[in-house]
C-alpha cells in the first residue's frame, strides 16, 4: 500500500527548505520578545515602587522605571527593522553584510513611503492623504506613523519581512560580482 504522505520526499523539496529557513529567521526575532516583555514589566514595577514613599528616591526610581520600560518597548516599536535584520542575516551568504543590507533596504522603504503620497492640510488643520485605491482622502493618522524618526506609511512587520528578503537577495547578487 502506497503511503499518502511521504515525509522523506517533503524534506527534500524547495518549499520545505524555504519555510524551514523562514521559520528559523522569524524565531530569531521571536526569541527577543519575552525578554522585551519582562523588561516592560520590570520597568512598570520599579516606577511606582517608590521605596517607602521617600520623596527623593521616588523620583529616581520613577525615572529608572521609565527608562527600563522604554528599553522594553524598543523591540515592539522597531519591529519592522528587527524583522528585516533577522531575515537578511539568515538569507544572505554573509550574515553581517546581509543584515546591514536588509536594514538599509528597510530605511529606504521608509524614506520612499514618506514621500510618495499626496497630502493636504484641511482648514481645520487635519492632515489627509490621497488613497489611490479608493480614490478619496483619508485621515493621516490611520495609515501613517513615525518609524525610525520618519513619518511614513505603516509598514511594520510585513515591510521588514519583505525588505529582509530584498536586502539579502541584492547583497547576495552584489557579492557574486
Amino acid at each position: 500500500m502506497k503511503k499518502l504522505l511521504d515525509f522523506r520526499k517533503a524534506k527534500e523539496s524547495n518549499l520545505h527548505e524555504f519555510f524551514s529557513k523562514f521559520a528559523k529567521s522569524i524565531l530569531t526575532f521571536v526569541a527577543l520578545l519575552p525578554a522585551a516583555g519582562l523588561t516592560i514589566i520590570l520597568g512598570k514595577i520599579i516606577g511606582p515602587l517608590r521605596l517607602g514613599q521617600i520623596k527623593a528616591s521616588a523620583k529616581v526610581f520613577n525615572q529608572i522605571g521609565g527608562v527600563i520600560e522604554t528599553v522594553g518597548w524598543a523591540a515592539f516599536s522597531h519591529m519592522g527593522l528587527l524583522f528585516a535584520v533577522a531575515i537578511g542575516g539568515t538569507w544572505s551568504k554573509n550574515r553581517y553584510g546581509g543584515s546591514f543590507a536588509a536594514a538599509f533596504a528597510y530605511f529606504i522603504l521608509l524614506a520612499v513611503g514618506s514621500s510618495m503620497f499626496i497630502t493636504r492640510t484641511t482648514e481645520a488643520g487635519e492632515i489627509q492623504f490621497l488613497n489611490y485605491i479608493l480614490g478619496r482622502w483619508e485621515k493621516h493618522e490611520l495609515f501613517f506613523s513615525s518609524q525610525e524618526g520618519v513619518m511614513s506609511i505603516r509598514y511594520d512587520a510585513i515591510g521588514g519581512i519583505i525588505m529582509g528578503f530584498v536586502g539579502a537577495t541584492i547583497y547576495n547578487n552584489v557579492l557574486q560580482l
